[in-house]
């Protein structure tokens, strides 16, 4: 299993990969974990353009944002997965 930020994670089985997001869920009477698939993926690096997309599609729906912080955000994905990959 490899951890990536966010609560990001990449499994592998036998025919592939497959993209999840551990997400939290707090109210005032407990803290639930879930753990939600986001897609599967034939190759390791379309798991983690997967990955790419769905950090900026939460960034963006979550955050209220402009261009240089999605053009930050996309910098810091690519250089945390060139760490992966080297």
């Amino acid at each position: 299993m490899l951890q990536l930020n966010n609560g990001f994670l990449i499994d592998a089985d036998r025919t592939g990969y497959s993209l999840h997001q551990v997400r939290k869920i707090e109210t005032p009477d407990y803290i639930k974990a879930s753990d939600v698939t986001i897609g599967y993926f034939g190759s390791l690096s379309d798991a983690l353009d997967g990955y790419v997309k769905a950090a900026v599609r939460q960034h963006v729906r979550d955050t209220t944002t402009d261009l240089t912080q999605v053009r930050e955000l996309l910098k810091d994905l690519h250089e945390e997965i060139s760490k992966v990959n080297a």
